[in-house]
This record gives structure tokens, C-alpha cells and sequence, in this order.
């Protein structure tokens, strides 16, 4: 993009500037005194009506052939009128402010620089926030563009208040702010700075009606694409999320989940757009008994549907959608008996009537399908009991290892303690069979109220060995799914590790304002436990590191209690430990059907092939023996006794000399029909979204057509539908068949 410098004449300076600027609001005739010099009190823009850039547009550039133009006009940030000779205009309209005085006062160039860019800026900004405001107008940007482009691009400085390419935003070094020091720019930390620039920004965009801080906070989050601009422009979205935000939006960890919902239903719109070329479409328009079936094509396409075998690519997306689509249909409805309007009212109730009706015939029916058939062709695979072993005592030594070198070092605390956090977090997730969102929510106030069982025991309750466990092991209450009281059991060496790493959190460099156990190194959040465990399955040398995850594990427990036989009681007291209720114990948490088949059935059926039907009268399938003098047929033969024929070594084939990478590369295999049709029945919506498909999609378009792709890698796939969606008309190649 080729921009025009509009800041030839001014200086970068590293001091911050303070002063306040009065700023005169001539449509409601008072003033307003704005803190200039702070860079974290930033203004917060309200809003009256909702934001709409179709009728806005950013100030081009007018300079002709290498000829610059001096015609840009730079907004009074006191009468907020255009002027084309701003510091004319302040130094003899507005020569009594206090911000003018300061700046006519100041000798030095770079000083007086910096005052006259944050005023001409914060005039600019004023002007562009009611600009945004009232949905028309142009924005002044600091650096204009050639030629027209997304007022949705430009986001302004929290520090300068000017308006710049967010996709450059990270570049600006702002005149207000002090220049970080080279060892200080790492590149993790580069990385969330621009990020956090972004969210900062947004922040000070104006705020819809009825939409709370906490709700503009996780939209200012989104990230930048047209999902999230349809997100933040569309009514009944935004109103989506503020019902989430008031349900959801006291935990920091939820606020991917709130995001997650909003861009789903944004998705099917956008869907809905293409096959419709209704490119203004809100969601608001699309709760219309009218278009119930348009919406049913829509989300169907966003999910990847198939017409041939009625199989969904994404089956909980069409879930999902369905049931924010009723919540939307809901939100609707209310607003609309708030304002008394019964014809939108009547459309709301029509469209919940339709929801209720067809919605699980049309969709839902074929999403569970899709979702059962995955799961019944999926194995359950346990971790092998080795494999747990070498992960408890690889967990067991290194946390002995970094807990002495914590104690005693004092270098590196913050690395050390890191790992120590890191180790502690996985090993009690292994040693309870926890969820590890569970674990990692773990706060000082539970850890603080952690005490052993001793105090509990009852006399005669217990054998000596269980009162003895009670000494030893720790417990502490947390939250668990559903608002549950979860225990959390400790080890000696877990409670004395855990109280070295509490104690060291300052030296650690941890927030002070953190209330998690588990911290991160920087900002307010925790240690993601699945991150952890996955981590340190790969490296304890297991057999099989991708079966040590979390829910294997809790499964395994469970396995394990149905080899012991507990009773109702003792399996409702693993259930309650294990955090969930006993019917779903039973129904997810057991060894797998098949196992269950061949270990205890098998034993039946090779009784009733004997014919010994009085060995099973009165037993249970847990009584019931065989015989070992008695010879069963369990060998793995075939069904005709003839011998085996002998093996037959079969001479390798002379390789060939191997091709040059040259000559490769030049040979390829040219697209078939079937294997395009293929590409747009599967993988149809990517195209159309214009986006590059990831290996899980690939695969699973490789599964379903596997004699189309035998000789194709998930790659080429990928990199067919990488060629396709950059061209201007993404399936030109189905028009050239």
C-alpha cells in the first residue's frame, strides 16, 4: 500500500506529554476537559446509535504524478472545525487555551513537535469518532491512502490518538511513549504486543447501546477478518453476545467460548450472503418465516453438508448454530415486545414454531448421525498401565530435581519456578485422574484451606491402613464442571513442592493480582494443563505418548474399578471424586463393549459349545469357569484343516535409478473430473469461504474417497485448494470441464 507522508516536518521525541486539552462540544454548547498526558486513561467514546461503515469512507490521497498536494484538513480540537493551517488557527483563535499556551511557550522544536501532533491528533480523533458515531463521514488518518480502501482497517493510538493501518499499527513508534530497551524485545513478547496493540485499540472505537464494557472488551478481542467485522456491525449479534457475556463473562477463560459462538452464527450469515447475493444481509433479516429455508441451506453449507451420503464435515456446527439461532430468534423476540411490535413479534414466534418442527428433521437428525458414526468407528484406545508408570516416575523425579534447585538457587527463579509450576500442575493431574481446566483454575484461597484427612476419621470407620493414608495424603475442595465440589488430593512431596512454589511467587516475578496457583509468567491467566501433560507425555519415553491425555487416564480408573467389582456405594464415591455423576460413570467412564463381549460372554458361548448348560445354571457371567482340563478351540485357524502351504521367498524388484528432484517436480499427475467433484462436494464450503483447508478436513476427504486420492498426498490436496481460492472466481476450474 503506498501512503503519502503527512509527517515530514515533525520529530519523534521519547518524553511523554502532559497538560489537559478543553475541547468545546458546540451541539450540546459545554465543555469537556480531557487528561492528554496519561497513555493508559485513554477517552471511552459512547455511542447512540449502532456502528455502520457502508456509508463511511477514508480520506485518499489527492498528489498527482510525484506532486504532493497540501490539502489535507486537520480538525481544531477545541471547535472541531477542518482548518488547512491548523497551527495558525490554534495560535491565533485559541491562544488562551492552556495546551496553546504551553506549546507557544516551549522553545524546543522536538517539544513543541510533540504538542502540536497530539493536539492535531486528538482532534482528528474526535471528529472520526463521531464519524463512526453517526455511520457517514470520512475518517483523517495520519498517513492517507492512494486509492480507497476498509474504514474497518484503521484503528487509532491509545498514546497519540491518531489513526493508522491496524496491519501497521505495531510499526508506529508513537511521540508519546518511552523507546523499550533492545534486550527487552524478545520476540514472544513482539508478538503479544501486537496483539494487545489491537485490543487497545478497539477499545477506544465508540460502543453500541445496550452493549456493557465487558462485552466490548472480548469484541475488541476478535480477530481481524470478516467474521469479526460482521460480528461487530451486526445488532442482534452484538445483542447475542451481551446475553452471553452476562451468563459467562465473570471467568477470563470463558471469553474464547463467548467468541467461539459469536463467530459461528456469523459464518452462516456470511453463507447465507454468498448462495443468496444478498451482500447487506443482517442476522436480524434472516428471522423471517420466509427464509427459515434459506437459513437450513445456509448452515448446512457453513457445515460442510453432503448431499450424497447426508453426512456433515463439521456435525456440531450445525448443532451449534441451531441452538444460537433460537437464542437469537429469542433476544429478537424480546426487544420486539419491548417496542411494541407485533409484526416482528409474530415473524420471532413463526420462526421458533419452524425451529421446533423441521429444525431436527432438516439438520439435527444428520448432525447426531454424522457424530455417532465417527464415534463408532473411532477405537478405544486405553494407555497401557507401563506407560502411566514411566509417566508417574519421570513426573516423580524431575519435580524432585527443580524443587531442590528452586530452593537453593537464586538465579533464574522465574525459569526455575516455571518448570517446577509446570511439573506440579501434571503430576497431580496424573496422580487424581482430574480434568486438567479443573486443576489449572486451582486458586491461593483453596490451597490456602488445605488439610490432611486426619481430623475426619471416626473410630472403627477405618483400617489401620486407611487411617494411616489419612496422615499422609492432603486434600483440597476446588470447582469443578457444573459448579461441582471436586477433591484434590496431595502427596507429602506434592504439599511440600506446592508450599516452596507458593512461597517464591514474588522472587518468581508473578503478578501479585494473580490469583491462580499455577500462574503464568506474565499477565493474569494460568498454566494450561493440557499443554503440560502432552508435553511431558512425550518425554517420559512411553510407548504410546499420544494415549496419556486426560481423558484416557480418567477412563482407565474407571476401567480399572470394573475389574474390582466395587460395590453402589463405593462406585458413587469414585464418580463423585472422578467429578461427575454415577449415570454418566456408567454410561462413558467403563471398559469398552467389546472388551466386555469377549472377556465375559466368550466364557458362555464356549460352555454352551460343549454343551455343558448345567455348568451355567445359577451363576453369574463373574462365576462362570472353564474347565482347564477341558480343550476349547481358541486357536487363531482357519476354518479348513489343510495344511498351510510353505512360504515362498518372492525375489524385490531391481530398483530403479532415482528420478532427480528436477525430473519429479516436472512429472505431475493432471486433476480428474471425480477428483474436483470430489474437492467441491467435501471440501466445498473452504472454497467458498475462500480459505485454506487444514489436514483434519484433507484427511477425512481422502478417508471417504479413497480410491480417488490413492496416489495423491493430503498436501497436493491442499495446495489445489490453495491455487483455487486465490484466483478471482474460485471454481473456474469446474467451468473449464
Amino acid at each position: 500500500m503506498v501512503y503519502e507522508n503527512e509527517e515530514v516536518s515533525e520529530s519523534i521525541a521519547d518524553n511523554e506529554v502532559s497538560g489537559t486539552l478543553t475541547v468545546a462540544n458546540t451541539s450540546k454548547g459545554h465543555h469537556q476537559t480531557t487528561n492528554l498526558g496519561s497513555p493508559g486513561q485513554v477517552p471511552v467514546v459512547s455511542s447512540s446509535t449502532s456502528l455502520n461503515t457502508s456509508d463511511i469512507e477514508v480520506l485518499t490521497t489527492s498528489n498527482e504524478r510525484g506532486k504532493r498536494s497540501w490539502d489535507k484538513p486537520q480538525f481544531c480540537p477545541f471547535c472541531l472545525i477542518p482548518q488547512k493551517k491548523l497551527p495558525r488557527h490554534l495560535a491565533s483563535i485559541h491562544k488562551e487555551e492552556l495546551q496553546v499556551e504551553q506549546w507557544l511557550a516551549t522553545k524546543d522544536n522536538r517539544e513543541r513537535t510533540k504538542q502540536l501532533t497530539i493536539m492535531r491528533n486528538y482532534g482528528n480523533f474526535l471528529h472520526n469518532a463521531k464519524v463512526l458515531d453517526e455511520g457517514k463521514g470520512t475518517l483523517i488518518v495520519v498517513y492517507r491512502p492512494s486509492y480507497k480502501v476498509n474504514p474497518t482497517d484503521y484503528l487509532p493510538c491509545t498514546n497519540c490518538f491518531g489513526y493508522f493501518a491496524q496491519n501497521d499499527l505495531w510499526k508506529h513508534k508513537c511521540c508519546q511513549t518511552v523507546d523499550v530497551e533492545v534486550n527487552d524485545a524478545e520476540e514472544p513478547y513482539q508478538k503479544k504486543r501486537k496483539t494487545g496493540l489491537r485490543k487497545a485499540s478497539r477499545m477506544m472505537l465508540p460502543t453500541k447501546p445496550g452493549v456493557s464494557q465487558r462485552t466490548h472488551q472480548i469484541l475488541s478481542s476478535l480477530k481481524s477478518d470478516n467474521i469479526s467485522r460482521l460480528v461487530r456491525s451486526d445488532r442482534l449479534i452484538t445483542m447475542f453476545a451481551e446475553k452471553l457475556t452476562k451468563k459467562h463473562g465473570h471467568s477470563k477463560d470463558q471469553e474464547g467460548y463467548i467468541r467461539q459462538r459469536l463467530r459461528e452464527v456469523a459464518r452462516m450469515v456470511l453463507e447465507y450472503r454468498l448462495f443468496t447475493q444478498h451482500s447487506n444481509a443482517m442476522l436480524a433479516d434472516l428471522i423471517c418465516p420466509e427464509k427459515f429455508n434459506e437459513v437450513i441451506e445456509a448452515t448446512r453449507r457453513a457445515a460442510g453438508f453432503q448431499e450424497e451420503t447426508n453426512l456433515y464435515t463439521t456435525p456440531s456446527l450445525a448443532l451449534k448454530i441451531g441452538h444460537s439461532l433460537k437464542s437469537c430468534a429469542e433476544i429478537l423476540r424480546g426487544d420486539a415486545l419491548l417496542s411494541r411490535d407485533t409484526v416482528l413479534e409474530k415473524d420471532c414466534k413463526a420462526v421458533i414454531s419452524l425451529y421446533n418442527l423441521n429444525w431436527e428433521g432438516e439438520v439435527s437428525h444428520h448432525a447426531l448421525r454424522t457424530l455417532h458414526e465417527v464415534k463408532r468407528n473411532n477405537p478405544k484406545l486405553l494407555p497401557l498401565t507401563g506407560d502411566i508408570v514411566k509417566l508417574s516416575r519421570y513426573l516423580k523425579n524431575q519435580v524432585q530435581e527443580r524443587h531442590k534447585e528452586l530452593q537453593k538457587t537464586n538465579k533464574d527463579v522465574p525459569k526455575v519456578w516455571t518448570k517446577l509450576a509446570e511439573l506440579l500442575l501434571t503430576q497431580i493431574i496424573v496422580f487424581n485422574r482430574k480434568r486438567p481446566g479443573e486443576v489449572s483454575k486451582m486458586t491461593l484461597s483453596d490451597y490456602s484451606k488445605c488439610a490432611n484427612g486426619e481430623t475426619c476419621v471416626v473410630d472403627g470407620a477405618l483400617s489401620p491402613l486407611e487411617k494411616a493414608l489419612c496422615k499422609v495424603l492432603w486434600r483440597v475442595e476446588i470447582i469443578g464442571k457444573r459448579l461441582r465440589t471436586v477433591v484434590v488430593l496431595f502427596t507429602a512431596q506434592m504439599k511440600e513442592a506446592l508450599d516452596t512454589l507458593r512461597k517464591r511467587r514474588i522472587d518468581a516475578g508473578i503478578d501479585v493480582n494473580n490469583v491462580f496457583l499455577f500462574s503464568n509468567q506474565r499477565g493474569l491467566a494460568h498454566i494450561r494443563g493440557t499443554d503440560t501433560l502432552r508435553e511431558h507425555a512425550s518425554k517420559c519415553k512411553a510407548s504410546n505418548p499420544e494415549f496419556l491425555r486426560a481423558t484416557r487416564l480418567r477412563k482407565h480408573i474407571a476401567t480399572v474399578s470394573q475389574v474390582m467389582n466395587l460395590q453402589d456405594n463405593e462406585l458413587d464415591l469414585l464418580a463423585g471424586f472422578l467429578g461427575h455423576d454415577v449415570r454418566t460413570h456408567r454410561e462413558f467412564y467403563r471398559m469398552p463393549e467389546s472388551t466386555l463381549q469377549v472377556a465375559k460372554l466368550s466364557k458362555v458361548l464356549l460352555k454352551m459349545e460343549k454343551g455343558d448348560v448345567q455348568g451355567l445354571a445359577g451363576k453369574s457371567l463373574k462365576d462362570v469357569e472353564l474347565d482347564p482340563s477341558e480343550e476349547y478351540d481358541t486357536d487363531e485357524k482357519s476354518d479348513d484343516d489343510s495344511d498351510p502351504e510353505p512360504e515362498t521367498s518372492v525375489p524385490e524388484k531391481t530398483k530403479e535409478p532415482a528420478e532427480t528432484e528436477a525430473a519429479q517436480q516436472q512429472r505431475k499427475k493432471q486433476w480428474t473430473l471425480a477428483e474436483k467433484q470430489a474437492v467441491v462436494r467435501h471440501l466445498g464450503s473452504f472454497l467458498r469461504s475462500r480459505k485454506v483447508p487444514g489436514k483434519g478436513p484433507i484427511s477425512a476427504l481422502m478417508k471417504a474417497e479413497p480410491r480417488l486420492f490413492t496416489d495423491r498426498s493430503w498436501r497436493n490436496v491442499k495446495d489445489f485448494v490453495r491455487n483455487q481460492v486465490r484466483k478471482k472466481d474460485q471454481f473456474s476450474f469446474l467451468k473449464n470441464l
